[in-house]
């Protein structure tokens, strides 16, 4: 009877070894996995009471934005990526806390994106100092396990783009990728930054140039593959990790750079108009099929007003405008994945739609 029973549990995918998934969280393979997309102050989460010391942490700080001055404008930094594996600062049966950076917004210069972190406690949730870009040296709070920096806005005069973040917590078993730059406003409007990802480091955007005004935005460290790359003088933005994802350039007078897809970069607006550049594309490759890390976008025209493109989800950012408009950095994201205790979530087998995660 025994053998009957496990059988059949057997048969509509069910292994008796494994513990479910709490709710709200999501099987993947035999692990319980929760993505947080809440953006702003410091929240509250519930660790479940089948939590283990088998777990990742992973975190995006949100890009930086491009700014919008007259002429050659600066796109924004992307996001830096940092994940912890198997830390023993959580206990089963408590509440944790994250915070997670929301869009910057545009202007001159661009706003820097805020940082992205998941803590033991709320008192002490917090980075002091400079939290974005490369090269400086942040202060992390006591209580966070791990955390991530936004990527640098835009500066609003001379020729250097965001940087990628790169300042994020440091510490045993964490390893951190950061953001791609944004290029340099040398020759025209650049494009932003992508955001780092779990493949590796987000690519740079480029700086247009006198036939394809706005450069391209750099793609995120999204999907699988040899790695991801930058955007193009000629307004192309850049590949994801998949080879591709980038958004061409706009062709033709006033032609509109083409948001990039699963990644990748926006393309640059077409020179001597009011075009705009194209969106980075949204992260779809790196959680459930759904989450990732974003793209960078395009950059404007050098006619005015030429907004640059968005920064993609998660942590995109976003390309630089021109004379007074722009557009937004992609937000950052927080994922949560451990092996519950008992051995792992449910399994799918022969009867998928019976189970949540399937």
């Amino acid at each position: 009877m025994k053998r009957l029973i496990l059988s059949l549990l057997l048969l509509l995918g069910v292994s008796p070894a494994f513990a479910a998934c709490p709710g709200g969280w999501v099987t993947v393979s035999t692990t319980c996995q929760l993505v947080l997309t809440t953006t702003g102050a410091v929240t509250s989460w519930s660790v479940p009471s089948t939590w283990t010391n088998t777990n990742t942490i992973e975190v995006i700080g949100a890009g930086g934005a491009g700014s919008n001055g007259s002429g050659n404008s600066n796109g924004g930094g992307g996001g830096e990526y940092n994940i912890l594996t198997n830390t023993t600062g959580l206990s089963p049966s408590t509440t944790a806390y994250y915070t997670i950076g929301a869009n910057a917004a545009t202007g001159s210069p661009g706003s820097n994106g805020a940082i992205t972190a998941v803590c033991s406690g709320n008192s002490t949730c917090t980075c002091t100092g400079t939290c974005a870009g490369a090269g400086v040296s942040p202060v992390w709070g006591a209580q966070v396990l791990v955390g991530s920096c936004g990527g640098q806005g835009g500066p609003g005069s001379g020729t250097t783009g965001g940087a990628g973040g790169a300042c994020g917590k440091t510490g045993t078993g964490i390893t951190r990728h950061a953001g791609g730059n944004a290029g340099p406003s040398v020759t025209f409007v650049s494009g932003g930054g992508g955001a780092g990802g779990p493949q590796g480091a987000g690519c740079n955007g480029a700086d247009g140039n006198t036939t394809e005004a706005g450069g391209g935005g750099g793609a995120g460290g999204d999907g699988s593959g040899s790695g991801c790359t930058a955007g193009t003088t000629a307004g192309v933005g850049g590949n994801n990790w998949g080879g591709v994802g980038g958004g061409a350039a706009g062709s033709g007078a006033g032609g509109n750079g083409v948001a990039g897809t699963n990644g990748g970069g926006g393309g640059g607006g077409a020179a001597g108009t009011t075009a705009n550049g194209g969106a980075g594309g949204n992260g779809t490759g790196d959680w459930q099929s759904t989450y990732g890390a974003g793209g960078g976008g395009g950059g404007g025209a050098n006619g005015s007003p030429a907004a640059g493109g968005a920064g993609g989800l998660y942590g995109g950012g976003s390309g630089a405008g021109n004379t007074g408009t722009g557009a937004s950095s992609g937000a950052g994201i927080v994922v949560i994945t451990f092996t519950p205790s008992g051995g792992g979530g449910v399994t799918c087998g022969f009867a998928p739609a019976l189970h949540a995660g399937c």
